[in-house]
C-alpha cells in the first residue's frame, strides 16, 4: 500500500508527516500494514499533530495563563497535549511501534515456534 493512498488528515505540521511516513514504511517493511489500518493511523496523525501544536502553543505562551478574577490557571492547551499523547501511546502501543510493545510482540511471535529442545523431541517421536 503506497504512503499516497493512505488517507490523512488535512495540514499535517512537518514533525507529523515526517512521523507518520516513518510509521507506514516501517509497518509497510515489515509487512504488517493493511488496508484496515488506515483509519487507526489517521487517528494516530491526527493526534500526533494535536500534541505539537499544542506543545508549540504552550512553548509560545507558558503553562499558565491568566483565569477569571486574576487566578492563575493551567493553560488549556496542556490538556490538549496531555489528552493527544495519551491517544497516540495507546495506539503506538497497540501497533507495536514502542521499544516495549516490539519486544513483547517478538516474544509473543518466538512463542509460537518450537525451541530447539521441543524440535528435538519432535523429531525423535
Amino acid at each position: 500500500m503506497e504512503y499516497k493512498k493512505i488517507l490523512l488528515p488535512d495540514e499535517l505540521s512537518q514533525e507529523t508527516d515526517r512521523y507518520i511516513k516513518k510509521v507506514i514504511d516501517s509497518l509497510k517493511k515489515a509487512e504488517k500494514l493493511n488496508v484496515i489500518d488506515e483509519g487507526i493511523l489517521y487517528i494516530l496523525a491526527e493526534s500526533h499533530n494535536q500534541f505539537i501544536k499544542a506543545t508549540e502553543m504552550i512553548n509560545r505562551e507558558g503553562l499558565t495563563v491568566a483565569g477569571t478574577r486574576n487566578t492563575i490557571v493551567s493553560h488549556p492547551a496542556v490538556r490538549i497535549a496531555k489528552d493527544a499523547k495519551s491517544v497516540c501511546l495507546s495506539i503506538m502501543t497497540e501497533m507495536g511501534l514502542t521499544i516495549k510493545s516490539r519486544n513483547k510482540m517478538n516474544v509473543l511471535e518466538n512463542e509460537t515456534e518450537k525451541s530447539p529442545l521441543q524440535n528435538f523431541f519432535s523429531e525423535n517421536d
